[in-house]
């Protein structure tokens, strides 16, 4: 079987969707297959994965330069600060990567393939593939939604061309064989787009990654750990305020482990709740924090309780399950969610400890200070499902059925 993967994103471009893209390129290949990603050309950057490419070919090319005697750069990017459009942003139409489309077909049509994948956003990698559909060069086409794309609930986009993204849509997913998307609740939009089968192929975790992570070593001062960022809009103050009454109360044995949110300073500076700092670092450096850590802190997102807002399953929840497929790790749960598809997937997890408000987390904590226990039950089978690898070899049996089923 020989595929085709066109994507924006893939290493070294350090995000979830390179290494959405990444898993497939890579387990597809263990499979025999032959594998080539198409994307455009890559730069340097401090904070780039490493990734080997085995046994698969990457193909970059290179975003031509426009042709213009005015610079509006800097007016997009000031506008996108201040309104948050996405346009040229590689969310919203219009995007700077449609000059791509044209470099990126001439290569591909070259060759025939059995498979075309095409992972949006950008919108325009799915015009490649839609031109290399329509020109013969393709048996299947598979299109990939990883976010919504006219009704993207956090960048607007510019009304005016509200009609032309919703045109793109259909235009794409009306010629797709198969279109996929990451969670249950994007694809409750995707399949009013479309009259062709949509699935879901979740982001998940490269099980590999944590085996080689197995240490930790309790010490006298519990750490509560996260990575990323502090959003304004979560409701998590109570939080705070209960690690820094717990401290008023004598228990001074604990300290919030923080990497990547500069400020994190500003939520816990009045509250005299210690903390360390890590600034930005590696994923692999991360990843071997989860597993020295006594917990794993994640806030829910108070998001609007509308339908553009559910399904936005955010990356850190795969790998804080991962972590418990090798140790007993508890997750901090703070917060609410209207989202009951990512509640649903905390709580069968089984390594989950909600903690709904102030009172219940001064409880929990007192208790643990006293104890030094806490009862947890990760459901191994259930976490195993979000592997990247068992994600990969479920879009490739839909792939096998889709290919048999034209046959037929």
């Amino acid at each position: 079987m020989k595929v085709l993967i066109i994507t924006y994103f893939f290493p070294p471009l350090n995000s979830i969707a390179s290494l959405r893209l990444y898993s497939w390129a890579k387990y597809f290949a263990e499979e025999g297959i032959d594998v080539t990603v198409l994307t455009p050309k890559k730069y340097k950057f401090e904070n780039d994965l490493e990734l080997p490419f085995n046994n698969f070919k990457v193909v970059e090319i290179p975003i031509p330069k426009p042709f213009k005697l005015i610079s509006f750069g800097k007016l997009i990017n000031f506008l996108n600060r201040k309104y948050q459009l996405g346009i040229y942003y590689k969310v919203r139409f219009p995007d700077e990567t449609i000059r791509w489309v044209k470099p990126a077909f001439d290569f591909a049509k070259q060759n025939e393939w059995d498979v075309v994948i095409s992972s949006a956003l950008p919108y325009t990698v799915h015009e490649v593939a839609w031109k290399l559909k329509k020109n013969g060069n393709c048996k299947l086409w598979v299109a990939d939604w990883r976010d919504l794309f006219s009704e993207n609930p956090i960048f607007t986009g510019i009304p005016l061309f509200k009609n032309i993204e919703k045109n793109i849509e259909k235009k794409y997913n009306n010629e797709a064989d198969l279109v996929i998307t990451v969670s249950e609740g994007l694809k409750n939009y995707w399949v009013k787009t479309t009259n062709k089968p949509v699935k879901i192929i979740y982001n998940g975790f490269f099980e590999e990654d944590y085996q080689k992570n197995g240490n930790y070593n309790p010490s006298d001062v519990i750490s509560i750990f996260y990575a990323g960022s502090f959003y304004k809009e979560w409701l998590i103050d109570y939080f705070f305020e209960s690690l820094g009454y717990l401290r008023e109360q004598g228990y001074d044995n604990f300290k919030l482990v923080v990497a990547g949110a500069f400020d994190i300073k500003e939520k816990v500076k009045n509250l005299r709740v210690p903390y360390e700092y890590k600034g930005f670092i590696k994923r692999e450096e991360v990843i071997k924090l989860y597993f020295e850590s006594d917990f794993l802190l994640f806030p829910l997102e108070q998001e609007k309780d509308l339908p553009n807002w559910k399904g936005i399953l955010t990356g850190k929840i795969y790998e804080y399950l991962a972590v418990n497929l090798f140790t007993n790790k508890p997750i901090i749960i703070v917060g609410q969610t209207f989202d009951k598809e990512r509640q649903e997937i905390l709580e069968k997890s089984g390594c989950c400890i909600f903690l709904k408000n102030q009172q219940e987390t001064i409880n929990f904590f007192e208790n643990y200070f006293k104890t030094k226990k806490v009862n947890i039950n990760p459901n191994h089978e259930f976490i195993k499902f979000f592997s990247r690898k068992n994600q990969a070899q479920r879009l490739l049996g839909f792939i096998k059925e889709m290919l048999e089923w034209k046959k037929s």
